[in-house]
């Protein structure tokens, strides 16, 4: 109770200043500290502004709010409130909520305050401009009043039939009309439709007589519809076109009597008639007619009868016809072309081709076109078999026996088929030893059982090919040549040759019949230059088998000499192989590219003299696959070791190359062979005379007598045979050989000596001893001779 006596002696006191007409007064401050004091016991609600200098109520807001509101003329942006009242705008916004929420004739939209006085007047205003000029559009009216559009609709709307008369566009809702305008706009329609006798597109009308798109695409589908336009439209929005009915039946009357008349109807002429697209039109109008569609044009069941009766008596006589010409003028090539292809589809014509897109031609008369080129395919051939041989380097060897099948491969064959029921003959105790050697001979029988395969899988490739060149016949054939192909013409030859024989065809047609027959005719050429090629090349070619006997016993050879390398260190290894590559595999494989190369028709002299460079030449004509493997053969050459030439000349005797088959050595063969070579050496040995190389022969008999082994060694090599022979010999035998090689040294280090140093003033002395040791050579010639043959003796003895 204190405080509030207090509190009423202070108020007294405030009222007596205020009251009191003297000077006594309370201070600003006082009058700060009161009301501060005032607002924290919760007897006072004020709002400061915004400087700070003045409060205000609630109720002093929301009484400055209203007055604005209706000095604005009942709108007012509550931006510019804050800014005339000097509050926060927080507080503005609250009061103005507050407000709103018990007053149901103010709105906020948009940060504005707008009471419902102010929409009525918008909407007077609008209804006073729609009665002005019979239509306006929401979205303009927005800008006017910088309103949106969705609560300017929505205050239309409510008002519409009431402040606002008129009504809104069913379509679009954004537009407004009045009823007079709807009736004034529907009456111009039907008045400027009605007066239309020609295709007009809308949307020139519309420009012209300035029709509100939306209510004119409404109002004219009714009144066509209800029958007060007669026309139609064609076509949707900006590309729709009015047809008045008038137009269309004189249209269809003249496009009807068109047909009739000349039994087609151009795509271009209904273009000219205001038809956008005739092809439709005339499906739709001849539904019920045989006619076809062709590119520019309608053909009609007459013209179609024509053509066919045409070709029918071109196919029936064997001859061609143009069917350009029995059409009228305004049909295109095109047009022709697809007109022939559905008539052909009809039965029995299916033996025609077209050519130049517009000319049947008859199966006879293309065998007429070939026929003449038989004798100069026959002559043609002949020439080139002789004169140029390396035009048939295609032909494979494989090719020329397939060909030759009822000659040499029946033959062939047959010894084949021999060979087998011998080994199946013998039986007994003879069957392992046959087994083993199938076994040892496995590349000779592998290369049988190729042989078998690959003649089977030739025919079923030839029947292949047949029938693609069958199916490439029937084809639209370009002049390309395969690069496997033996040139007989080009097509400008052939052409120039059908048009000696048919001199009454068009131009054109000798080029495609040129095209057409390039491939069937180079075709043809090859198996005519085959058969001719085999009938007069057979004695170029060499015999397979004579070459695979060569090369047989050569890689025996080589076999076994390789063996006998194995037996010396490493050193005198390396050069006996490179002796053994360059000598007995050399002629191994200048045999080998001699066989290649008849097969390919690659000319050379004679296999046996071929130098490196020589073959390379070879080498480089061969087709892509041989040449790779033939070139990786001849590379081996250069080794320093027979392993990987071995392993090389065994792909190139594997089908597709020279198709080699090579026995393998078993112990008979080898011991065989073995004595063979010994007994050569011997006898070369007994009729040499020549110390030096009786000292090499006398070597080799001697190596051979103590391993069993074949050597092949250059004359360098022999001081390590005779070393290798150390242990071997008798000491007497030994130093005699040892000595013999020491003079055999000499005579040849002299007579290189005398070659440098002809002229020279000890050419005497030279001389005396180079006699000296020519008489020491021939006089143990013989004891060479004896140890090297009477070794056969003893052991015949033992």
């Amino acid at each position: 109770m204190a405080d509030w006596e207090e509190i009423k002696r202070l108020a007294a006191d405030f009222q007596r200043a205020q009251l009191s007409s003297t000077a006594h007064k309370l201070s600003e401050r006082n009058c700060i500290e009161i009301v501060q004091k005032l607002i924290g016991l919760g007897l006072v609600e004020v709002i400061y502004t915004t400087d700070g200098k003045e409060y205000l109520t609630p109720q002093q807001l929301e009484r400055e709010i209203k007055d604005e509101l209706f000095v604005h003329g009942g709108r007012v942006n509550l931006v510019d409130l804050q800014q005339i009242i000097g509050v926060d705008l927080t507080h503005v916004e609250n009061k103005v909520a507050e407000i709103v929420k018990h007053d149901k004739n103010l709105i906020v939209i948009q940060g504005e305050l707008i009471d419902n006085n102010y929409l009525d007047q918008v909407a007077e205003e609008i209804n006073d401009t729609l009665q002005e000029s019979g239509q306006v559009v929401i979205s303009e009216l927005s800008k006017t009043f910088t309103l949106s559009t969705d609560f300017l609709l929505e205050i239309v709307e409510n008002r519409l039939g009431t402040i606002i008369h008129g009504q809104l566009d069913q379509l679009e809702r954004g537009v407004l009309f009045t009823d007079a305008f709807v009736a004034r706009q529907m009456a111009c329609i039907r008045g400027v439709f009605s007066a239309v006798t020609k295709p007009t597109p809308i949307s020139s009308l519309m420009a012209q007589y300035g029709f509100q798109e939306k209510l004119l695409y409404m109002d004219i589908d009714q009144l066509c519809s209800d029958g007060r336009i007669s026309g139609s439209i064609q076509g949707r929005q900006d590309k729709a076109v009015f047809v008045p009915d008038i137009y269309s039946k004189t249209q269809t009357s003249w496009i009807d009597d068109f047909f009739n008349q000349n039994g087609y109807v151009e795509y271009d002429a209904l273009s000219r008639l205001g038809i956008t697209d005739g092809r439709q039109f005339l499906k739709r109008r001849f539904h019920k007619l045989p006619v076809k569609f062709l590119p520019t044009c309608c053909v009609g069941e007459s013209l179609q009868g024509q053509v066919e009766a045409a070709i029918d008596e071109a196919l029936s006589s064997g001859e061609w016809i143009d069917i350009l010409p029995l059409l009228p003028s305004p049909f295109t090539p095109g047009d022709a072309s697809q007109l022939l292809q559905d008539c052909l589809k009809a039965v029995g014509r299916s033996s025609a081709h077209v050519f130049c897109e517009s000319i049947v031609v008859s199966e006879k008369f293309l065998q007429d076109c070939k026929d003449p080129f038989q004798q100069l395919m026959q002559d043609k051939a002949k020439a080139d078999a002789i004169k140029a041989p390396a035009l048939f380097s295609e032909l494979t060897r494989k090719d020329l026996a397939s060909m030759g099948a009822s000659k040499g491969g029946t033959d062939r064959r047959d010894n084949k088929k021999e060979e087998r029921r011998k080994k199946a003959a013998s039986g007994g105790s003879k069957g392992g030893g046959g087994g083993g050697g199938g076994g040892g001979g496995g590349s000779g029988g592998g290369g049988g059982g190729r042989g078998g395969r690959e003649s089977k899988t030739q025919k079923v490739r030839d029947k292949k090919k047949d029938r693609a060149r069958d199916e490439d016949v029937e084809e639209d054939i370009r002049p390309k040549q395969s690069s496997s192909d033996i040139p007989f013409m080009t097509a400008e030859e052939i052409s120039e040759e059908l048009q000696k024989r048919f001199p009454s065809c068009p131009e054109e047609l000798f080029e495609e019949l040129a095209s057409y027959l390039f491939r069937p005719l180079t075709q043809c050429y090859q198996e005519v230059a085959r058969s001719v090629f085999l009938s007069t090349g057979d004695k170029k070619r060499k015999s397979h088998s004579e070459v695979q006997e060569k090369v047989s016993v050569l890689w025996a050879n080589a076999k076994l000499f390789d063996k006998g390398i194995k037996l010396f260190s490493d050193d005198v290894q390396v050069q006996l192989s490179r002796h053994l590559l360059r000598t007995v595999c050399t002629d191994i494989v200048n045999q080998a590219v001699g066989l290649l190369a008849a097969d390919h028709m690659i000319t050379i002299n004679d296999e046996s003299t071929l130098t490196p460079e020589d073959r390379l030449k070879v080498i480089s004509k061969f087709p892509d696959k041989v040449k790779a493997e033939v070139a990786k053969l001849n590379s081996s050459l250069n080794g320093k070791e027979t392993e990987d030439f071995f392993n090389q000349f065994d792909v190139i005797c594997g089908s597709g190359y020279c198709e080699f088959m090579l026995k393998k050595l078993d112990k008979k063969r080898e011991r065989q062979l073995t004595v063979e070579h010994r007994c050569a050496l011997q006898e070369q040995l007994r009729q040499e005379n020549e110390p030096a190389m009786a000292l090499h022969l006398a070597s080799a008999v001697l190596f051979q007598h103590h391993t069993h082994c074949m050597v092949h060694a250059p004359g360098r090599c022999v001081p390590q045979i005779i070393n290798f022979l150390k242990d071997k010999l008798t000491s007497e035998n030994f130093d005699k050989l040892n000595h013999y090689m020491t003079l055999v040294i000499k005579q040849l280090s002299g007579n290189e000596d005398n070659a440098v140093k002809n002229g020279d003033e000890h050419e005497k002395e030279e001389e005396h001893e180079e006699r000296t040791i020519g008489a020491q050579l021939e006089e143990g010639l013989e004891d060479i001779k004896r140890i090297a043959l009477e070794l056969k003796k003893v052991k015949g003895e033992s």
